[in-house]
């Protein structure tokens, strides 16, 4: 597991997976976290690849395997995430087809949108949960 994504995997603070298929998880990203080395020094914000790889993590929490990011079709960023706060990720059905998960992503705050993406992933099993790490 890569340090990115297993710190992003620890900020995950709830789960909740839905009748209707749809998935749901709260993070919170403390000011101390790797995931803001650089971006940006003396202005923090989560990155977008960091926020795909809290999708990820939401995946492989629910299907039980690994997957991998292969596609984005869309991502808008309204707001920027800063450190300490809390962000609700909402998913879509999870559609799962031949291995591909096509799925749209809402998150957000208390108070407003923060992004919204439409992104393809596949499983994977022969990754152990990184889509950062070269085979």
């Amino acid at each position: 597991m890569s340090k990115i994504f297993d710190a992003v995997s620890r900020a995950m603070k709830d789960f909740d997976l839905k009748s209707d298929g749809t998935v749901a998880a709260g993070f919170v990203f403390p000011p101390d976290s790797i995931v803001f080395g650089g971006h940006f020094p003396g202005n923090p914000i989560l990155p977008g690849i960091c926020q795909l790889e809290a999708i990820k993590a939401i995946l492989e929490k629910t299907v039980g395997k690994a997957v991998r990011l292969t596609a984005v079709k869309s991502a808008k960023f309204f707001k920027p995430l800063q450190p300490g706060n809390y962000a609700r990720f909402e998913m879509e059905k999870v559609d799962l087809n031949d291995k591909t998960i096509k799925l749209k992503v809402k998150v957000s705050s208390s108070e407003s949108r923060i992004s919204e993406f439409k992104a393809t992933y596949v499983l994977d099993s022969s990754a152990e949960g990184n889509c950062d790490e070269k085979p």
